[in-house]
């Protein structure tokens, strides 16, 4: 049976060889363990293909029936040293070869589920083995699987990209957003102290108003008036009316806390402290 088929070989002329390495790797099965297992095959129309079968065919070392072929007897497959030749150069290679077209025999079989396709470190894997693989291409199913995955997964990575354009686009809107709370909450801080700060000066300035209007008829509660505008809106004016009221009104009062005898009375410039001219030491509140 060896012999039968290197002579068939022996009768090709280059491109008739190469058709026939190509054939028969395609017939040939690869198990994870490296042994070698018939694989039928579906035909195609495949420019000269047809021609190089019908002569393996005619030697009963190929059985081919309509749209399928495989090769005849299993003992082909461990005798002929140039079959074996052809795939222990890469054998790794051709099991995920055959790997793969039966995995693609299952997708199409399954509706071709996504689930199915390849994903990952193995899409990676047959990617990169399938450049060794030029001089003999994936064809058919197996070609069409692959292919599946490779968008699937092209798919996958735009629909992330999409993912994470939209996340960063929500993450910027959100610090905008915050961003405009900040300045809005600042914002309304700001009125509100600033609306505060004319209700004291608004407050300051009636209080002075009805101090001016006391200040002949009743000056201590002119003067009240004027200290309590002073400390609810410290300002030039204020300070000013509270000066004017102690410098230029006659005020009787009474100086409390002193039991020695006073004869004159002096007042710093902050108009709060009073020494008395028998006391040494300084009074303040």
């Amino acid at each position: 049976m060896a012999t039968s088929a290197e002579l068939a070989y022996d009768g090709h002329d280059p491109a008739g060889r190469e058709l026939t390495r190509q054939l028969f790797q395609r017939l040939t099965a690869v198990s994870p363990d490296g042994r070698l297992t018939r694989r039928t095959m579906a035909l195609t129309d495949e420019p000269g293909l047809a021609e190089v079968l019908e002569v393996y065919a005619g030697r009963r070392l190929i059985v081919a029936d309509t749209g399928s072929a495989q090769i005849a007897h299993d003992a082909l497959l461990t005798n002929w040293s140039r079959l074996r030749g052809w795939l222990e150069a890469d054998l790794a290679g051709h099991a995920l070869r055959s790997q793969l077209i039966d995995d693609a025999f299952d997708w199409d079989a399954s509706g071709q589920a996504a689930a199915y396709l390849y994903r990952g470190e193995r899409l990676t894997a047959v990617l990169n083995a399938r450049s060794r693989w030029r001089d003999n291409p994936l064809t058919g199913t197996a070609a069409r699987f692959l292919d599946a995955g490779v968008r699937a997964v092209t798919r996958s990575r735009r629909q992330r990209r999409r993912v994470r354009a939209l996340f960063s686009g929500l993450l910027t809107v959100a610090v905008l957003l915050a961003g405009i709370a900040v300045v809005q909450v600042r914002s309304v801080r700001q009125e509100r102290q600033a609306a505060q700060e004319q209700q004291r000066v608004a407050i300051a300035r009636q209080l002075i108003a009805k101090a001016e209007a006391a200040l002949d008829t009743d000056p201590q509660t002119a003067l009240m008036l004027n200290v309590t505008a002073h400390r609810i809106h410290p300002d030039p004016e204020t300070y000013s009316a509270l000066q004017r009221a102690i410098t230029t009104t006659p005020y009787a009062g009474q100086l409390t806390g002193v039991r020695s005898e006073v004869s004159s009375i002096a007042y710093a410039h902050c108009m709060i402290r009073a020494v008395a001219a028998t006391i040494s030491r300084c009074c303040c509140r």
